[in-house]
């Protein structure tokens, strides 16, 4: 399913949390992330604006499958398939309450792995000395300075602070960025 399919089942989702099969995990997006945080357990949402959505932006929250039955195991389950499952909601989710917790909430910040990103800030002696090393390579071939642009920003990528997806992604990229140089 694409940001846009989710987007429009969740448009009229007043009463159930819908959860999609991503990985290991259990994503939720829109009104189904709103009652999830607000109705079960105040996880962390996330709030991204995509391309694919005409700048539009979408909120989602996640949570490892096996942990399924210890967050919604009060609550009545209405479907269950391989890649969705469904759960009747305590309480229905009120438009204006949904409209104003994602207005509320920071547009989350891409991992930037282009070629052309400037040296990201480290704070760790460690990786300080590792990105001065990175960045004194002298790139005299192709293959030199994207070795040296791939240890800064595997450096400089916060992975505390990721979301699966998003390392998912960043490694994706980064594979990427090796083949074509």
């Amino acid at each position: 399913m694409t940001s846009k399919d989710f987007l429009e089942q969740e448009k009229e989702n007043i009463g159930t949390i819908v959860l999609y099969s991503e990985g290991l995990f259990w994503k939720a997006y829109e009104r189904s992330a709103y009652a999830l945080v607000s109705q079960v357990k105040p996880f962390k949402p996330t709030r991204k604006v995509l391309k694919n959505l005409g700048g539009g932006d979408i909120v989602s929250v996640g949570f490892l499958q096996k942990d399924e039955q210890k967050y919604l195991g009060s609550l009545r389950c209405t479907e269950r398939g391989e890649k969705i499952v469904r759960y009747e909601c305590e309480k229905p989710v009120a438009e204006e309450d949904f409209t104003a917790w994602k207005s509320s909430l920071p547009i989350a910040e891409k991992p930037d792995v282009r070629l052309a990103s400037p040296m990201p800030q480290v704070t760790d002696g460690t990786a300080q000395a590792a990105a001065a090393c990175a960045a004194s390579v002298c790139a005299t071939t192709q293959a030199e300075a994207t070795s040296a642009k791939i240890l800064s920003l595997l450096l400089g990528f916060d992975l505390a602070n990721s979301t699966p997806v998003e390392c998912q992604l960043f490694l994706s990229n980064l594979k990427k960025l090796l083949k074509t140089n």
